[in-house]
């Protein structure tokens, strides 16, 4: 047997020669940070260049630095894929940073030849702090080497890169609503010495439309300090000296931010006031990804104690119950795009959402604190955070009251009284009258519990108007009344021995499987007529009237199917249904009344 040597193409030798050289002059690290520093200045010299666009020498300089820029960007990415193709995380930064600086450059051209100049505005300060973004987290990444804590320290850490991270993208939020002021000609939309707007207080919500972009901006920035504020007093109090000087650049830059931009509203926002204002704000994000990556560069690298940590935050979020939530919010706008007959104001539309979402993770966090007891007899709900010992049960109290008071703060101070008081009694409603009571005492637990559950379109409604005196809005909150029963009846039929085991007296569980099919028919009959006869009676028009006759007739279909087979399949079907015909129909609901 011969033994054969083969030699390197002349080709694979230079390749390897080059990579070696590379990897010993280390170049990612100031390619990167070069870069991350040049995109930055470009970022400022484009707002200097579009407050004075007649400069021909400012449009020059952005320019060249633009070029510069995009050269350093595209050198970081060849670098790092040659010295540093063990570091997914670098890769992955440096590699986007290349893709949204190609992105950013065609859609701003787009939009501009389709005449949308404002929104791309929005959507160049929306990238450009993206690849901002990135650039920076490869330059930390390259310079700081990973460091580990002591296990003492790890919940604490955790903690802290968490409240880092949302930080991040609240500071993120505020450079994107800031493109918004800026975009729309909002920024003269407040008057006088800041934080007073047009001599109304402090945030004057509600009375005109471009100052309310600004004061959503500015309420923004007084949560990023409040944020900033924890996260340095922790990083001192429980981090160490680096994360700590970390935390005060970040501080010291918001302030910065803050003062500049309160500042150069007071000023009636003179052109050098709104250049400052953007660096300022690109200080403040690079510092909020540094602080992120060096968190996580300082976590502990134990993968329990990681796999733990996210089993948790997984589990924090099951007790929302997410799908249950979705429906609710989905009935809640569309009764707010009904009452206001097109879009409600973007403030009160987002704050109710919000609201809403709180109060019903609060809602369905409680619950599971209430069915702690009967939750792991059944096979459905055994792997729910508390009966698997993930969560523990005063944990999942404390959660739930925090995201009802959280969910009061929201309605009070942004939307109405009204609207609170609509959407504290579903909560009251679901847990004690439903929960509680009627859950484990009747059969007839989901025919009345389900009221808690159609009260929804009704927050809305009152959201938007300020009163639930409509007709239109009780036959929203009739629908989801009636479409409660088949849906839920549907998915007893499926897990009817799960109920049976623990003694909760479902239909099917007290009267029987073929009863339940039969009322299953009579509800789905009731529901599709009430659904049908709002066109009649104009409060709907013809778009919606032919979605509820084609969904309904399918809804119908499905139950009768249900009643003639009795199989599981068929309640299955039902059941999946019934979640796409109620989504389908308010949004039928929302196009009707846009359209007329």
């Amino acid at each position: 047997m011969a033994l054969v040597v083969t030699a390197r193409s002349p080709v694979e030798a230079q390749s390897s020669l080059l990579r070696r050289v590379l990897v010993r002059a280390r170049p990612g690290r100031w390619l990167t940070s070069g870069a991350a520093i040049v995109y930055g200045l470009a970022l400022v010299s484009e707002s200097l260049a579009r407050l004075a666009p007649s400069a021909e020498s400012t449009r020059f300089a952005t320019v060249v630095v633009g070029a510069i820029a995009i050269g350093l960007i595209v050198s970081a990415c060849v670098a790092a894929w040659l010295t540093r193709r063990d570091d997914g995380g670098l890769l992955l930064s440096v590699t986007l940073a290349v893709v949204l600086v190609a992105s950013r450059a065609i859609a701003t051209a787009v939009l501009l030849a389709l005449f949308l100049a404002p929104l791309a505005d929005v959507v160049e300060a929306a990238l450009g702090l993206l690849v901002l973004g990135c650039l920076v987290w490869a330059a930390a990444a390259t310079l700081v080497a990973p460091r580990v804590t002591a296990p003492a320290t790890a919940a604490e850490t955790q903690l802290f890169r968490r409240v880092a991270v949302a930080t991040s993208l609240v500071i993120f939020g505020a450079g994107l609503s800031g493109g918004v002021v800026r975009a729309v000609g909002a920024s003269w939309a407040c008057v006088g010495a800041f934080p007073d707007c047009n001599g109304l207080g402090l945030l004057p919500l509600g009375r005109d439309p471009l100052a309310d972009l600004q004061l959503y901006h500015r309420l923004l920035a007084y949560v990023t300090l409040g944020l900033v504020g924890w996260l340095t007093v922790e990083a001192f109090r429980t981090q160490g000296v680096r994360l700590g000087r970390a935390s005060s650049i970040l501080l010291g830059c918001t302030i910065l931010e803050g003062g500049v931009g309160g500042l150069s509203v007071s000023m009636s926002n003179p052109p050098l006031g709104q250049v400052l204002h953007t660096a300022a704000a690109a200080a403040t994000w690079s510092a909020a990804v540094t602080l992120v990556v060096l968190s996580g560069r300082s976590a502990p690298t134990a993968q329990r104690v990681t796999r733990n940590s996210r089993s948790k935050a997984v589990a924090y979020v099951q007790l929302t119950k997410p799908r249950v939530m979705s429906l609710l919010l989905a009935t809640t706008a569309a009764a707010m795009i009904i009452a206001a007959r097109g879009m409600p104001s973007v403030g009160v539309f987002l704050a109710t959402l919000l609201g809403g979402a709180l109060m019903s993770g609060g809602a369905g966090a409680i619950n599971h604190y209430v069915d702690r007891d009967i939750d792991p007899l059944m096979g459905r709900t055994a792997w729910r955070p508390i009966p698997s010992g993930v969560i523990s049960p005063r944990a999942a109290l404390r959660f739930g009251i925090g995201l009802a008071v959280l969910a009061s703060a929201v309605f009070i101070a942004f939307v109405n009284v009204l609207a609170w008081l609509l959407a504290l009694v579903g909560l009251l409603g679901y847990v004690f009258i439903y929960t509680l009571w009627l859950k484990r005492s009747t059969p007839s637990n989901i025919v009345i519990g389900g009221a808690a559950g159609a009260i929804p379109p009704l927050v809305g409604w009152a959201a938007v108007n300020g009163e639930i005196g409509s007709l239109t809005a009780w036959y929203l909150f009739a629908i989801i009344f009636f479409w409660t029963p088949p849906h839920f009846w549907a998915l007893s039929l499926l897990i009817r021995k799960h109920y049976e085991r623990a003694g909760i007296p479902m239909l099917p569980v007290v009267r029987g499987e073929d009863e339940t099919r039969r009322q299953i028919v009579l509800y789905s009959l009731l529901l599709v007529v009430l659904t049908l006869v709002l066109s009649p009676f104009g409060m709907m028009g013809p778009i919606y009237f032919a979605a509820a006759a084609v969904l309904g007739g399918l809804f119908i279909r499905n139950a009768v199917r249900l009643w003639r087979q009795a199989t599981p399949q068929a309640a299955r079907q039902l059941y999946l249904y019934s979640i796409l015909y109620l989504f389908a129909l308010f949004a039928a609901m929302a196009v009707d009344r846009v359209v007329s």
